[in-house]
């Protein structure tokens, strides 16, 4: 800007004052991401028009270089415990640092997935005609579901303890395998998901006992038996 006062003819030297324009930096944290406990979480952050960047967190987890783009971070015990933490990417620009340009600033919010785990119970025994009870247990989980590689049928395959009723196939192989799964709260794909366990329920078939028929023995004399069967 140049300014020349003038009073009835008469000027004054004239002034200058350079004002530079800065382009405000812009901060992208990236969407929101899961991890499992245990792995560490890969961050994509971009920025433009940026001299810095600083990534902070509000929990206790480290970064391997919190001054790059794309760190990678390792949530501490106090965001394993809280399940999620918000890890804050900061770009800083050329303006003084009074400006509301001077920086930006962007959040992401990792949640942290316990593993679910599944523990179908012990092998079991059941005759042939009844149905089995199942023990199931679960933690971590949002979802179980029971499966055969059999033919029976489950009275509610969705819960942790539903009744097993052996089909034709199971009863005529003998054993069949029992698989609970339960899904956790972690992403399709990822190791902290689901969880399996199986259990194999032996289907015995009732014993049958045919003594024969009735006879007629003299007194003083043995009797062989026949007609007699077992299965």
């Amino acid at each position: 800007l140049e300014v020349i006062e003038s009073n009835g003819g008469c000027t004054s030297t004239l002034v200058t004052l350079d004002i530079t324009i800065v382009d405000a930096p812009t901060a992208i944290a990236g969407s929101n991401g899961d991890v499992c406990v245990g792995d560490i979480y890969s961050l994509s952050g971009t920025a433009t028009n940026q001299v810095s960047v600083l990534w902070t967190t509000t929990g206790d987890g480290t970064f391997t270089n919190a001054s790059s783009l794309n760190p990678d971070y390792d949530p501490g015990p106090n965001d394993i415990l809280a399940g999620t933490v918000d890890l804050i990417l900061t770009a800083t620009g050329t303006a003084p640092s009074s400006l509301a340009c001077s920086s930006a600033t962007s959040s992401m919010t990792l949640t942290i997935d316990a593993s679910p785990i599944a523990t179908a119970g012990s092998n079991a025994d059941v005759c042939v005609g009844d149905i089995y009870s199942l023990s199931g247990t679960a933690t971590n989980q949002v979802s179980v579901q029971w499966a055969t590689n059999g033919d029976g049928t489950f009275t509610n395959a969705s819960s942790l303890n539903p009744d097993y009723d052996p089909g034709p196939n199971d009863i005529l192989n003998g054993t069949v395998d029992l698989t609970l799964t339960s899904t956790g709260s972690g992403p399709s794909g990822s190791a902290c998901a689901t969880s399996s366990s199986m259990i194999t329920l032996t289907i015995h078939d009732v014993p049958t006992a045919s003594a024969g028929l009735n006879d007629n023995v003299c007194a003083g004399s043995n009797y062989t038996l026949s007609g007699t069967s077992a299965n």
